[in-house]
């Protein structure tokens, strides 16, 4: 075996005021006996078209005999979304708001608000659910068929791809934290909404 090119997280989703160039992290990893394994750091979702590519991204990818991915599929055939309905939804849950401080509660409102969401949306969502739609919902400019996950495919196509969790377990692992955590997560991303955007730290992922 020659190698395998894996993909590591390093953002859930990324924007920037326009498209521009990446420089992607990459790692060589040897193994006892000569095996080498490329680990790269990917944006699994960007605002558009961007310029990824390098002579040491091309030469990984012409020495691999396959691609590792943390989910396989792309989900263009609605999987992910049932998968994602199934497990991030219940009866019988609080208003979502209502899962919040009060000063928290009063700025997930406004930030519903401000992206013309309505609130009661979410309540049937678990928190954890509620907070990653909603941190895509309001980062609509940022698309995952402009994810550097996607080129790759794209890239290596012809070799094998296999997964590291897939979206079932991927998922499965936001469902299980501990309802005070799923709260802390949607907290992080009412804040994080409220920052500005940055391309700076777009081009340094």
């Amino acid at each position: 075996m020659r190698g395998w090119l894996g993909l590591a997280l390093l953002a859930l989703a990324a924007c920037a005021p326009e498209p521009q160039a990446v420089r992607p992290a990459l790692w060589e990893v040897k193994g006892p006996h000569g095996e080498t394994a490329w680990l790269f750091g990917t944006i699994h979702a960007l605002p558009g078209p961007v310029a990824w590519r390098s002579p040491g991204i091309d030469a990984a990818l012409h020495s691999s005999d396959s691609l590792v991915l943390e989910i396989a599929q792309s989900g263009a055939d609605g999987s992910l979304a049932r998968t994602f309905a199934r497990l991030g939804t219940a009866p019988g849950l609080p208003p979502l708001a209502d899962r919040l401080p009060p000063a928290h509660r009063a700025r997930l409102l406004a930030l519903l608000k401000q992206h013309g969401i309505a609130a009661a949306d979410y309540d049937r969502y678990e928190t954890w659910a509620a907070a990653l739609a909603i941190a895509k919902a309001i980062s609509a400019d940022s698309e995952t068929r402009h994810g550097l996950e996607t080129a790759l495919l794209d890239a290596a196509a012809g070799k094998p791809v296999r997964e590291l969790e897939g979206g079932e377990r991927q998922l499965g692992i936001f469902d299980t934290l501990p309802e005070q955590e799923q709260r802390d997560l949607l907290v992080a991303v009412i804040e994080e909404a409220a920052e500005p955007a940055s391309g700076e730290a777009l081009g340094k992922a």
